[in-house]
């Protein structure tokens, strides 16, 4: 009887991995065994749901300039294209492992165009209800969870649990496949003991606050500047600010604007302070459609 939105970014790579060589190359019939494979998934969660119409599905749109940073960056400098030549060359000079790696890759940073609009359509089919976000999927998973349309959002994407209104993650495990992780952020995280991690006396403010600065699709994170030191340095200052106040934010990225400037240098970070607080903002207030 739950709404649940379904990042479904990581399952369609996931499942199009195996098919990635045979597509690519053009001498080679594929199977298209993704379709089977996401068929499943999307059966069995409408299933348990009670009804179609109460899974969401959200693709992405369009990336941000980070992100579109961070994937290029995952081929190795090189543009899509070049990539598939080069596995194309390996091909023909009969390396057919090194090219299948290739290919996989490259189905890792961006499936075919084919393999959404076969969800589009299955969806739409089945009456799956199916949303094309205006940028990145889970912004729009958030901004669903925010206006009341979704009780939970179901991800491989742990950080998810970061924006306002997603009161209920349901984590894939990258590690087993088929088993899932119920993360409730303001019953397992906020103001509790999470390993050597320190969240108590923490509010929802605070733990969006770490979120962003350690790293989003639209800010880079402050090299060794990670979740123990991110989490150390807020509780060190929450000794002069509340919890909770926009006092403590406003330390907390003072710290980093500083730490930052002493790399800005090294990792050509303009306007850190202005871009955090937009990161902030889109936690908070995540972009939906228009």
């Amino acid at each position: 009887g739950k709404h649940v939105a379904l990042d479904i970014a990581s399952f369609k790579v996931r499942a199009f991995r195996s098919d990635a060589p045979a597509h690519f190359r053009p001498s080679v019939a594929c199977k298209y065994g993704y379709k089977a494979v996401l068929s499943r998934l999307l059966s069995v969660w409408a299933v348990g749901l009670g009804d179609p119409s109460f899974l969401h599905v959200v693709l992405d749109g369009g990336r941000f300039p980070l992100k579109s940073a961070t994937h290029g960056n995952r081929l190795s400098g090189k543009t899509y294209d070049e990539r598939i030549a080069e596995a194309l060359a390996l091909d023909k000079q009969g390396q057919d492992d090194k090219a299948s790696a290739l290919y996989k890759e490259l189905a890792f940073v961006a499936c075919p165009p084919s393999v959404d609009a076969w969800i589009i359509a299955h969806c739409r089919k089945y009456g799956v209800t199916v949303h094309v976000a205006p940028c990145e999927a889970d912004s729009m998973c958030g901004r669903l969870a925010l206006d009341g349309d979704v009780d939970a959002v179901i991800s491989y994407d742990g950080d998810l649990g970061a924006y306002k209104g997603v009161t209920h993650l349901i984590v894939a495990d990258s590690g087993k496949q088929g088993v899932y992780w119920n993360v409730f952020p303001e019953r397992d995280i906020i103001g509790c003991q999470v390993g050597k991690l320190d969240f108590r006396g923490w509010t929802s403010y605070d733990y969006r606050t770490v979120c962003a600065a350690a790293g989003t699709d639209y800010l880079k994170r402050v090299h060794n500047m990670g979740w123990a030191t991110l989490v150390t340095t807020l509780n060190a200052l929450s000794k002069e600010h509340a919890f909770g106040s926009s006092e403590l934010r406003e330390a907390f990225v003072g710290k980093l604007t500083e730490k930052n400037s002493a790399q800005a240098a090294d990792h050509q970070i303009e306007n850190y302070s202005a871009t955090l607080w937009a990161s902030f903002a889109a936690f908070e207030d995540p972009p939906g459609l228009p």
